[in-house]
């Protein structure tokens, strides 16, 4: 329950400034007559409600993941599974997201996958880490490899993006750790959400979950995890 308390008190916070954006725009369009604000000002309040409206939406699939993985029921049902399917499939579905001109590649091990493993939790804990990347990454390109390392699975994603906020560095799951550690800055797009679900459950599975500064490229971020897996080919 500790988690769903900490991550609950950030939320209220998350989803209020959204919230407000959406009733204070929308409010505004239908008390103005149509004539008093100028076309573009209109279209911006619109993208502004839109983008709200997104954002919103992403944090509430945030949430429902959470509950999901406090449901300790449907937690680590594990099933033989393809693996490259899988992920091929991740990024299949992040690919309609890009930024104009970013790529996302991804790296296969040469001899494939298959492992047993919780297929939902391989979900949940990649996607995050793809949206992450794709909502920071403005150009260059995002990378997903996964291979077979320590008698677990490592996987890693990489991009060239915004790169990791200085403040953050240090702390960037810590929203878990310590109520007093993650601070909401409205300048800075919230970033401790959804990796603090990934954490979670990469604890559970006695996992290691972190993150690096892409020196590789020169630019971005490559956050990476490992789980102990079975792995059968």
């Amino acid at each position: 329950a500790m988690l769903k308390d900490i991550f609950m008190g950030n939320m209220s916070h998350s989803l209020r400034t959204p919230l407000n954006a959406i009733i204070g725009f929308s409010d505004l369009l239908m008390t103005m007559d149509d004539t008093a604000l100028p076309p573009e000002e209109r279209q911006n309040l619109l993208q502004l409600i839109n983008k709200n409206g997104l954002d919103l939406l992403h944090m509430i699939n945030e949430l429902l993941s959470l509950s999901d993985i406090e449901g300790q029921s449907q937690l680590f049902q594990r099933e033989v599974t393809d693996v490259d399917a899988e992920m091929r499939q991740f990024a299949a579905e992040m690919r309609t997201q890009l930024h104009e001109g970013v790529t996302l590649e991804l790296e296969e091990p040469v001899e494939g996958m298959r492992a047993l493993l919780d297929k939902k939790l391989l979900k949940v804990v990649t996607m995050h880490l793809l949206d992450n990347a794709v909502q920071h990454t403005k150009e260059g390109k995002i990378t997903l490899t996964y291979y077979v390392k320590e008698g677990g699975m490592y996987v890693e994603v990489k991009d060239t993006g915004d790169g990791l906020p200085e403040k953050l560095k240090n702390n960037i799951f810590g929203l878990l750790s310590d109520r007093n550690t993650y601070t909401h800055d409205e300048s800075q797009e919230n970033p401790g959400l959804g990796l603090s679900v990934c954490k979670a459950i990469i604890d559970r599975c006695n996992g290691k979950i972190g993150v690096r500064d892409n020196t590789e490229d020169g630019r971005g971020t490559i956050f990476w995890y490992w789980t102990p897996t079975e792995i059968l080919n």
